[in-house]
């Protein structure tokens, strides 16, 4: 995508003329997207003399220490759309930066489910199990059938913010006013995305999030078998020290059954969250070249000897974030499994802005000549709790 001419404002309303509205968004997005031009390179005061019909005396309209009545302040929405839309596009681009930054971890690792449904139900299959039989020659084959399945999703929550436009930040061209706003929000939008996916992923501070199969909730997503919690995910006493306590959380993961064939869930082991305090712990423990191995097993007296062994460990993707050990109770304890199977994010709508009518009361009452409404709906699920499990200390 090529690079604007330097009065961006006077480049956009040509192509605005050339080649519409919408098409100029789309360019401007991805623009932006790739880097060739920022929202804080744009002047929001030539964008409105440049966009809006006689944009120059309307933004002169604006001036705060202008005397008077004020008439162009209120000029109609056919006026003063390809500015109102070409700005949303900058404030929306914005958001989006800000909303989708690296540091929100895992907001990138559990993928979104998109739902019409605020609390779905969402059907599956049993599984078969082996129930394969021997076939005779000429004899009939077994008519193999599935029974019915079903998780319940939590409700969804809309959320959101308005980032305003004020005739001041127009007139005074206060462009990285408006562009801090809308980083603002889109940051905190992404942060509270992001705590509320570590809470589903922790099972601490809310029960919202937790798995329900066949309308019946199971409770805790980590404990012991027992009750309505048919499986064992929870390994007690088993702090992350070395190689030793990565497999026993493995073997305790592959102990976990189907609950209706009773084979063996099949999880490819990916992720090992950990708070930041166990970062470095486990980078040593998966990048290192040997492991010491003690003969007769870990007796601590006899005739003991040593030796050292190729390390063997699968290469996990270490998944790590700030947030954890302020949300968690204890920063010692972690979790392995595939996070991307066993929770999802349900979503009715992604991050979008929608604009403001600019004849509204607003307008009037508080000098706001657009705004634009940033919002999302969704909520973090647990799906399938067998697919992780949780060490403690």
């Amino acid at each position: 995508m090529r690079r604007y001419s330097q009065n961006l404002a006077r480049d956009l309303a040509k192509q605005v003329h050339e080649k519409g509205e919408d098409a100029v968004c789309a360019m401007l997005e991805q623009c932006i997207e790739d880097g060739d031009i920022k929202p804080a390179e744009f002047s929001i005061r030539e964008l409105a003399e440049e966009l809006v019909e006689d944009g120059h005396e309307w933004v002169q309209t604006l001036d705060p220490r202008r005397r008077g009545r004020h008439h162009l302040m209120e000029a109609d929405a056919v006026k003063t759309t390809a500015f109102a839309n070409i700005t949303g596009q900058i404030v929306y681009s914005t958001v989006m930066q800000a909303f989708a930054d690296e540091q929100f971890v895992f907001s990138a690792i559990v993928p979104t489910q998109q739902t019409q449904l605020s609390g779905e139900k969402i059907p599956g299959i049993t599984g078969l199990g082996d129930v394969m039989e021997a076939v005779g020659e000429a004899q009939d084959y077994p008519v193999l059938t599935v029974g019915q399945d079903w998780i319940t999703t939590p409700e969804t929550v809309k959320r959101g913010g308005i980032v305003p436009v004020t005739r001041e930040a127009i007139f005074f061209d206060r462009t990285g006013l408006l562009t801090q706003q809308a980083s603002a929000v889109g940051h905190w939008m992404g942060y509270n995305k992001e705590v509320r996916i570590i809470d589903c992923i922790i099972d601490e501070n809310t029960t919202a999030h937790r798995y329900v199969r066949r309308d019946i909730a199971m409770g805790a997503t980590y404990g012991d078998n027992s009750g309505d919690h048919d499986f064992d995910n929870l390994s007690a006493s088993t702090s992350l020290v070395d190689w030793t306590d990565i497999e026993a959380v493995e073997l305790l993961l592959a102990a976990i059954t189907d609950p209706n064939t009773g084979a063996p869930v099949i999880v490819q082991g990916k992720h090992v969250v950990v708070t930041p305090q166990l970062v470095h712990t486990a980078k040593y423990i998966f990048t290192a070249t040997q492991i010491a191995v003690q003969a007769g097993g870990f007796a601590t007296s006899g005739n003991l000897w040593r030796t050292n062994a190729p390390n063997v460990l699968d290469n996990y993707q270490i998944l790590s974030s700030r947030l954890l050990a302020q949300r968690m109770a204890t920063d010692t304890s972690w979790f392995l499994g595939d996070v991307a199977m066993a929770f999802k994010y349900m979503e009715n709508w992604g991050i979008e802005t929608t604009t403001s009518d600019r004849m509204s009361d607003d307008a009037f009452k508080r000098d706001i000549v657009v705004a634009y409404k940033v919002s999302e709906r969704g909520a973090a699920a647990t799906v399938e709790p067998r697919a992780i499990a949780k060490a403690t200390a």
